[in-house]
């Protein structure tokens, strides 16, 4: 989009005088600038709670085709629990304590740190239903999640807005 931009800002100004060219130019040189350069991918099951202390099981597989940020909550509280990142492709397995989640995810090629995720493409979404991890005493009971657009597949979810995530 910048090149483009930038062409079609010099193809505007090319029978305007000089001094407005050049302020143009640099605009457009300032804002080029400002872009954060991209960071390298997180390894798949970086965390924000590495302590986290879990004992019922969480599998999630994904596409290839786009990295994801794992946000997963309290279903309760909306008090955040934990974050994960997985690489595309890949599969995260770990354990999360017993409870109701609501899970959330951002999708995205180039990672540009915790912050600003994906940067400007990020897309969020929230599965549509609470997950619930339990034990019934004898058995834990986990998920695994398949975050694959399938025909037919069993996990609604729907877009979400950056400040619902």
């Amino acid at each position: 989009n910048k090149i483009i931009f930038s062409l079609i800002v010099s193809s505007m100004l090319l029978g305007c005088s000089k001094q407005v060219e050049e302020s143009a130019v640099t605009e457009v040189d300032q804002e080029v600038e400002q872009q954060e350069p991209s960071k390298p991918l997180p390894n798949t099951g970086d965390t924000d709670n590495p302590n986290l202390i879990g004992i019922a099981p969480l599998e999630i597989h994904t596409s290839e085709g786009s990295n994801y940020f794992i946000k997963i909550d309290n279903a309760q509280t909306n008090e955040h629990l934990v974050s994960y990142f997985i690489r595309s492709g890949e599969t995260l397995e770990t354990k999360i304590p017993l409870g109701s989640y609501i899970i959330k995810y951002a999708t995205g090629q180039k990672w540009y740190g915790a912050n600003k995720l994906f940067g400007a493409d990020t897309t969020y979404s929230q599965a549509d239903q609470i997950f619930q991890f339990t034990s019934d005493g004898n058995q834990i009971s986990g998920h695994t999640i398949e975050l694959i657009s399938q025909v037919n597949g069993n996990l609604a979810t729907k877009k979400i807005g950056k400040d619902n995530f």
